[in-house]
């Protein structure tokens, strides 16, 4: 479930906004979500709002600055990051095996599907049709906070239901 506030973190002293995605069923959206949730895949993701006077990050296999950059922190070391590259080849560095749970921690203002709904749009959306139901636009587009009731419905009408590709979005 998405947390919607921001969290200071006294370690390095940067905003952050906190999101995760889980893969469930939910019986009211069925195998659609599932699908969904799964190719958004199963990923906490912390998106650094700000990196003036905070920490700095390299990665801790081959030192390249990843700073403001998508990386890869891993959930059993502490205080471990990968960059994207190394995590792909499966690095493995003193205690950190390629195996540990890890958190994907970047900003996900980019678009995913279309234009002008970002990944973070995406997946607010989804979470609130879990949350409230197809019934219920107007609580879902209040928990996107950037969308209409009708922007939600004519999205997941387009986006989703009306798909060449359904179950999978367009």
């Amino acid at each position: 479930m998405r947390s919607r506030g921001n969290f200071h973190n006294v370690e390095d002293s940067t905003q952050r906004t906190w999101v995760t995605v889980e893969i469930f069923e939910s019986s009211s959206m069925g195998k659609t979500t599932t699908l969904i949730k799964f190719l958004l895949n199963t990923i906490l993701v912390e998106t650094v709002q700000g990196t003036e006077g905070g920490a700095k990050y390299n990665c801790n296999y081959c030192q390249k600055d990843i700073t403001g950059k998508i990386r890869i922190k891993c959930a059993v070391c502490l205080n471990f990051d990968l960059c994207v590259e190394c995590m792909s080849v499966g690095a493995e560095i003193n205690t950190h095996k390629c195996d540990h749970a890890y958190r994907v921690i970047g900003n996900l203002t980019f678009p995913l599907i279309c234009p002008d709904w970002s990944a973070d749009d995406e997946m607010l959306h989804l979470e609130g049709l879990e949350m409230y139901g197809m019934g219920n636009m107007t609580e879902v587009a209040e928990y996107v906070g950037s969308k209409s009731k009708e922007q939600c419905l004519e999205h997941y009408r387009n986006i989703y239901l009306n798909s060449p590709c359904f179950p999978l979005p367009v």
